[in-house]
């Protein structure tokens, strides 16, 4: 049974980490999915970096031969098996939100993003393919579905349709005070400081990316990444109370309260 793993924004988030790697384009190889390289470059192809991502990979795994096993999300389908398990589909690509969709052409598949600027330009899809350099790469959609290597770039195809992916993506109660909402028990959370290692400093590593502070990684392990993250999310934000934190890098309740906000 399918099930949803992530947020809308945790799987933008994904993608980007994954667009920032060396990559390489492979065809259907290994294995059918993102697979972790001997030379450190994660490779993949259209349809296998989606279903990779909707059945839980974790792109910050850089073990040599890491793939995704388990295909029981989506199972081992084609572009057009997982465009057609999307609901919203639509070919109206004048899209006014950043939700992400998932992108179909035949025989490619790629993912709106929402508007990032990198590098002199901007992008708005994320998509593993030769093309653009090769690998899993940023790309351009205008509003009528033309793809092109960046805006303003020279015209590369046509999208035909999209979906959102809502087997596995959760997007109605982000930015809401939905009661749908997950609720947190973080009272029974440990203090956090660096050098604190385990599945709570993940934890906190996920919230901080989550919140758009990057803490170098999801590895468990509290190290300087991970505490210049949590001073700048302290300096920047308030406690459930509004009042502000104390910036010291250590993660205690007050702290966790402002995370889950």
């Amino acid at each position: 049974m399918s099930k949803v793993i992530m947020t809308n924004k945790q799987l933008i988030e994904r993608l980007k980490v994954l667009a920032n790697k060396k990559t390489l384009y492979v065809n259907r190889y290994p294995y059918n999915l993102c697979y972790v390289r001997s030379d450190g470059r994660i490779s993949a192809d259209c349809v296998n970096l989606y279903k990779a991502l909707f059945n839980g990979y974790d792109v910050y795994n850089t073990t040599v031969g890491y793939y995704q096993r388990d295909l029981s999300n989506t199972g081992d389908c084609t572009e057009a098996g997982l465009i057609s398990q999307c609901t919203e589909i639509s070919s109206d690509f004048n899209i006014k939100d950043n939700d992400f969709r998932l992108l179909y052409m035949r025989g490619h598949i790629g993912g709106y993003i929402g508007c990032v600027q990198r590098n002199g330009h901007e992008y708005n899809v994320i998509e593993a393919t030769p093309a653009f350099g090769g690998g899993i790469v940023y790309s351009w959609m205008d509003s009528d579905g033309t793809r092109r290597p960046y805006k303003g770039g020279v015209k590369n195809g046509k999208w035909i349709q999209y979906g959102k992916p809502t087997k596995w993506v959760l997007y109605a109660t982000e930015g809401s005070n939905s009661s749908d909402k997950p609720k947190v028990d973080y009272s029974t959370y440990p203090v956090l400081k660096k050098g604190s290692t385990g599945k709570y400093v993940k934890i906190l590593q996920q919230l901080l990316l989550d919140k758009g502070y990057d803490p170098k990684g999801i590895d468990g392990i509290f190290g300087n990444g991970c505490l210049n993250a949590v001073k700048k999310f302290q300096k920047e934000n308030t406690d459930i109370n509004g009042k502000k934190l104390v910036v010291d890098g250590c993660v205690g309740q007050k702290t966790w309260g402002s995370l889950y906000k």
